[in-house]
């Protein structure tokens, strides 16, 4: 197994062996690469905020289809409901007319005529005798 020293001990041993100078260039070595870390990690968060926001597009533009189609639904419900209610009206409408015209008919007809009485006639069986209180 390989002995490998860490980061801090590269940085000790270089300011050891080549001073000031080697130690500076190793921090900023770490510094730059800390740096990039840091970008890749912002540029990540980035695809993913534009990730999420075509995610959100498409959601939206699913949810107004879905409106869209409910409206539609609504509508057609609508319109059945309002044919629906219309041929009810005309139905109404021509028992009303059938019920008027049957009662005009039979108001304007005359009236049936009554029938008097027979007079009375020669026959006394026929006719009972009338008590007369004078």
């Amino acid at each position: 197994m390989t002995d490998r020293p860490t980061l801090i001990a590269q940085i000790a041993d270089a300011l050891r062996e080549h001073g000031l100078t080697a130690a500076i260039g190793a921090v900023a070595t770490a510094l730059v690469g800390l740096a990039v870390a840091v970008t890749r990690k912002a540029f990540t968060n980035e695809a993913v905020v534009h990730r999420l926001e075509q995610e959100l597009r498409a959601e939206s533009a699913r949810a107004e289809a879905a409106r869209a189609a409910e409206i539609r639904r609504l509508e057609a419900q609508r319109a059945e409901d309002r044919a629906s209610e219309q041929a009810h009206r005309a139905r109404l409408e021509q028992d009303l007319y059938q019920m008027r015209q049957l009662l005009f008919t039979v108001f304007q007809h005359a009236p049936p005529q009554i029938v008097d009485p027979p007079p009375p006639s020669a026959n006394p069986s026929a006719n009972p005798p009338q008590s007369t209180d004078e």
